[in-house]
């Protein structure tokens, strides 16, 4: 259906059909929404979520899709200003026709020393008719050998503690052994 003023984005109209039989006829109601031809910029998975290993790289695949009816024009990947997120992938995606998809690889390179923790924010596709924001949460770790590095060692050659499992289970952890400590 073609649209010869597009102001107009809602009408209704009705449809009676008859045919060549005296009382044989039938009315129909249509409603028609009117969508206009824009590009619409969607990413698969919608958010990202994934671990990241302290002084290791992992990369993070998604793909930007133009859904609309028109061409997505322009089209760039924008990073925030992290120094542990690169793209692995082209930032310019160029021009993207309706159901086009293109994927976009991030290499997240945490520092050996980065701050533990979740890192949550946006990474910005942008063209010159669509914008998205892609929301993300990477969670920096570390291995569990560098973890007991860190710590500051508390015993001493005359410090002792003693360790005793249980059968019994408790009310917090019903049917799981207990660790208990001596008084």
């Amino acid at each position: 259906m073609t649209v010869k003023n597009a102001s107009v984005l809602d009408c209704d109209f009705d449809i009676k059909l008859t045919c060549d039989q005296p009382g044989i006829e039938a009315a129909v109601h249509v409603d028609v929404k009117v969508v206009p031809n824009l590009p619409y910029i969607v990413a698969a998975p919608a958010s990202l979520a994934k671990t990241m290993l302290r002084g290791q790289q992992t990369l993070v695949e998604f793909q930007v899709r133009n859904d609309g009816a028109a061409p997505a024009t322009g089209v760039e990947v924008v990073l925030p200003s992290v120094g542990w997120m690169t793209l692995s992938s082209p930032a310019g995606l160029g021009d993207m026709p309706p159901g086009e998809a293109k994927a976009v690889v991030l290499s997240l390179m945490p520092a050996p020393d980065q701050t533990l923790g979740d890192y949550s924010g946006g990474i910005l596709i942008r063209g010159t008719n669509a914008t998205l924001t892609v929301p993300y949460t990477f969670r920096a770790i570390a291995e569990a050998k560098d973890a007991w590095k860190s710590r500051p060692r508390t015993s001493s050659p005359t410090s002792r503690t003693a360790i005793r499992l249980s059968p019994e289970p408790t009310s917090l952890f019903s049917g799981r052994p207990t660790v208990q400590l001596p008084q």
